[in-house]
């Protein structure tokens, strides 16, 4: 049976919570080398005498071959852990995690062994995600804060199972409070304006910000689309693949699986059909190309969508809200929320249902209005 001893750090106080320091004795290597365990426990002395017991119970269960984790950092599990996980992920998902270790997790606490990383580090890290900036000088957005939250709980959730850590200290940490999110959509005469304005420019670019708002698709999807994904004669176009850019290295078009949300029908209106139809060619081209026929880039389809809304006047809207501008004029037209879910692909209708709340309190009032004019009439 291993010799277990309870140490209490600096400054302790059985009247208050205070650090301890908690060393187990455990059997000698093989070679006779001595093998101690040490963990800090935040919480008054009989807190601390209790977890020691219970430790020491777990140990003992471990049997004399037990070794204590190797001291590897926050910085070097993350980074094993993206190599292995980052293989089940979707590419532009993994440039994500990548971006959030890389920038928002290692720079705060990589340098912590992950068997010493506390509850009292992830309330620290939290708080400096806080007042964390972007490269443009913008304050780090909730919905990042939350992401990056996400991503540390995932891989200490590997590192738990993988017996390195007994508890991750993510999941002991309240989340921090999060306003709801309300998508930025623009109006219908502001999409008129912006079409009057493309419609005069001789390029291919031009084509596709009415192509997005009057069809819901995301840019990656829509540069991905293949003239041989349109029935003309139906108007209906398969949506099966999207362009997914990774930096530093080349795009590649990627097949959605047939079972997935995203792998879906939509149809054009008259207008994209009248826009489109004379252009079409070869049914294995992309429909949105450059000069020389080579994949357009994302960036510089959003640096042209600004360029354009800027030049007009319109509010400062990233591109991937004319996505949102498809699905707010589509609830106000009384399209219903199912619908809208499956045209834009999403993962379930409870996510369409939050992400536009806002819209449907405003369709649900005139819902109530239709609703008393005909019981009026009745």
């Amino acid at each position: 049976m291993p010799n277990i001893v309870a140490r209490p750090g600096k400054g302790e106080r059985p009247d208050r919570p205070t650090t301890f320091r908690l060393t187990w004795d455990l059997p000698r290597r093989a070679g006779g080398q001595r093998q101690r365990l040490q963990e800090t426990f935040h919480g008054n002395k009989t807190a601390a005498n209790e977890y020691w017991q219970k430790r020491a119970t777990e140990l003992r269960a471990e049997g004399p071959g037990y070794s204590p984790p190797p001291k590897t950092t926050v910085a070097e599990w993350l980074t094993g852990w993206l190599s292995t996980h980052g293989k089940e992920l979707e590419p532009s998902t993994y440039r994500s995690y990548e971006s959030l270790v890389r920038l928002r997790i290692v720079p705060h606490i990589g340098h912590i062994e992950i068997g010493r990383l506390t509850v009292v580090d992830v309330q620290r890290w939290q708080a400096e995600l806080a007042t964390a900036v972007t490269p443009t000088g913008k304050p780090l957005s909730p919905r990042r804060r939350a992401y990056a939250r996400q991503v540390l709980r995932a891989a200490l959730n590997e590192a738990r199972r993988a017996g390195m850590i007994r508890d991750n200290p993510v999941t002991l940490v309240r989340p921090p409070k999060q306003s709801p999110k309300v998508v930025q959509a623009f109006t219908r005469e502001q999409m008129r304006v912006l079409d009057q304005a493309l419609a005069g420019m001789d390029d291919t670019m031009a084509r596709i910000p009415t192509f997005a708002w009057q069809t819901g698709l995301r840019l990656g999807e829509i540069l991905a689309l293949r003239w041989g994904d349109i029935d003309w004669k139906t108007r209906m176009v398969s949506v099966q693949r999207a362009l997914v850019e990774i930096p530093r290295q080349p795009a590649i078009i990627k097949d959605y699986p047939k079972t997935s949300k995203s792998f879906r029908t939509i149809r054009l209106t008259a207008h994209l059909t009248a826009l489109l139809e004379p252009l079409q060619s070869d049914e294995h081209g992309l429909v949105f190309v450059r000069q020389d026929s080579r994949p357009l880039s994302e960036r510089s389809v959003e640096t042209f969508f600004e360029r354009v809304r800027d030049g007009l006047g319109l509010p400062t809207y990233s591109f991937h809200s004319l996505r949102h501008t498809f699905a707010s004029l589509g609830l106000q037209a009384g399209i219903d929320i199912v619908a809208i879910s499956k045209m834009l692909g999403h993962k379930s209708f409870a996510f369409t249902a939050q992400v536009y709340a806002h819209v449907l309190d405003a369709t649900l009032q005139a819902a109530f209005d239709r609703f008393d004019a005909f019981v009026s009439r009745s």
